[in-house]
């Protein structure tokens, strides 16, 4: 494998600069719940019988979700699915689910409370190769 075969490139997750696939908008709000909850992605992996490097794919919108996979991932988290599923942008692209504080998730029992977690996250939030960026620059 030659490195250009494992560099990812921006369009691998997007539809165009400012519209993400759906599997990317799921992955992002999946991947919020896993950050706040602070649950590892092989704990993760583990519950849905999936190797780390599978769920960090999948996170990242490069590796697609079944519906299966949602449902499970949804009750691993203390949510309803449809809280993690996105919407349409409109542009033909997709939106992430806004964030849902799950009230009984099981990975949450030992978590201190988080101050501002029933604030929405900010609206700049970018998806990344490898993780979330907050732009915090003026528009």
């Amino acid at each position: 494998m030659t490195q250009s075969d494992r560099i990812t490139t921006t369009s691998d997750t997007q539809t165009d600069a400012q519209s993400l696939t759906h599997d990317a908008a799921l992955g992002l709000a999946i991947n919020q719940q896993v950050y706040i909850q602070k649950i590892r992605h092989d704990q993760l992996g583990k519950a849905l019988g999936l190797s780390k490097s599978t769920i960090s794919r999948k996170l990242r919108g490069l590796v697609p979700w079944s519906a299966e996979e949602v449902s499970l991932t949804a009750a691993f988290l203390g949510l309803d699915a449809a809280n993690l599923m996105p919407s349409p942008d409109g542009h033909g692209g997709w939106m992430p689910a806004s964030f849902v504080l799950p009230q009984h998730a099981p990975a949450m029992a030992k978590a201190p409370a988080v101050a501002g977690a029933l604030v929405e996250p900010p609206e700049r939030i970018e998806l990344s190769t490898y993780s979330l960026r907050v732009n915090r620059s003026a528009d």
